[in-house]
């Protein structure tokens, strides 16, 4: 085998330097797409804290990504109704003040 490619061959044995810190921070960056992602997509914008504990969950995110909206009557007042389409429930009405 000629030198460039023992050369070559020994680099490829070699473990990756900061492999595993790239691994993380691209875990963690795939994390924050994904929330800031399904954050944008919902309808609600940042209005989705639905357990009331101060804080959006991912889980809380996606789920607001998936809501749909329609107009509904409140009270003689025109409202917005965001609902989950897979199980046709009801999150959250909003009617003007």
């Amino acid at each position: 085998m000629n030198s460039t490619a023992s050369k070559a061959l020994a680099r490829i044995r070699k473990p990756i330097p900061f492999g595993k810190t790239a691994l993380v921070l691209l875990g963690v960056a795939g994390y924050w797409l994904l929330y800031w992602s399904a954050l944008e997509a919902s309808p609600l914008g940042r209005d989705l804290d639905f357990d009331g504990d101060g804080n959006i969950s991912l889980l809380e995110a996606l789920d607001g990504a998936e809501l749909h909206s329609i107009k509904v009557v409140v009270d003689g007042h025109v409202c917005t109704e965001y609902f989950a389409p897979k199980t046709g429930s009801t999150w959250r009405v909003k009617c003007p003040k």
